[in-house]
């Protein structure tokens, strides 16, 4: 099961402020050399999906509507990309 992660981003016009809820369904590997038995692999990035979006000033109301549809695909990229290259902290809980 994926874990999901709330984030305020800007849209590409740089004015409207979104919240996105964002899906983390791998936080991915680093790349393993292999020894003599295993032929190692290359490192993999995080796999993440934004799975709904909401204008920020809306955020609170539960009838929000949904602005999924309407990012484009270079909007969802950029910000699932800087997500990637800043992710939360971990919650290590009171186990500490």
């Amino acid at each position: 099961m994926a874990q999901t992660f709330f984030r305020t981003a800007l849209l590409d016009d740089r004015e409207t402020e979104i919240e996105v809820e964002i899906a983390v369904h791998s936080w991915g590997c680093s790349a393993h050399m292999g020894s003599f038995s295993y032929a190692g692999h290359p490192a993999e990035g995080p796999e993440v999906e934004i799975v709904k979006a909401w204008r920020l000033d809306q955020a609170n109301d539960r009838n929000a509507p949904d602005i999924l549809a309407s990012l484009t695909d270079a909007e969802r990229e950029r910000i699932e990309t800087e997500f990637c290259e800043d992710p939360p902290e971990p919650d290590y809980g009171d186990d500490y």
